[in-house]
């Protein structure tokens, strides 16, 4: 009984060392393209927040979260990896917010293109339709909506790279509650 106890003990300290359990709020989103993945320590980790949409060795990555310095905004980011691309273009830059039946549009804010190694970038760029010099390895499109509903729909512009098409169909977004274990570490 006493080595069971000291294996419980131990357990829970190893826990509290390697991370912690947390609760939030989030957007939980659904479709019938994308599959839903964790967004945090490479899908492992963290609330299922986000979709991954792929075709071949293509993907792309859409999840929203609250701004921190303004939570009554919700961030709406999509990103893709360019490492060999050419050529990326949306066939529209209307972004569609369906809640109880009213539709609003919106549009990606900004661009915040960046490499995983050197030579590093912490740029945001205006939103580009169209984007033929694709120097960075990975491209965030942002969007930011006024957060107003526990449940709406987005449809997204179409999106091909190079001759990748990419249809998004409609994704539908709830607010959901829960607990998670979160490391310190991935």
């Amino acid at each position: 009984m006493k080595k069971i106890v000291l294996t419980f003990l131990l357990s829970c300290a190893v826990l509290l060392i390697s991370g912690c359990v947390t609760s939030q709020t989030y957007y939980q989103p659904s479709s019938r393209v994308g599959k839903v993945y964790k967004s945090l320590c490479h899908g492992t980790m963290g609330f299922p927040d986000g979709l991954i949409f792929s075709q071949g060795k293509n993907h792309v990555w859409i999840r929203t979260y609250r701004k921190i310095e303004n939570p009554e905004v919700l961030v709406l980011q999509l990103r893709l990896e360019a490492f060999e691309k050419k050529r990326i273009e949306f066939n529209s830059s209307r972004i569609e917010i369906v809640t109880s039946g009213k539709t609003e549009n919106h549009k990606f804010k900004s661009i915040r293109p960046f490499n995983f190694k050197p030579p590093y970038s912490d740029i945001t760029i205006p939103f580009q339709q169209i984007i033929t010099e694709t120097s960075y390895e990975c491209y965030l499109f942002i969007a930011e909506l006024p957060v107003v509903a526990d449940q709406f729909t987005v449809r997204l512009p179409g999106l091909r790279i190079d001759d990748i098409v990419f249809d998004f169909g409609q994704i539908d977004f709830i607010k959901v509650s829960g607990w998670v274990f979160m490391p310190l570490n991935c």
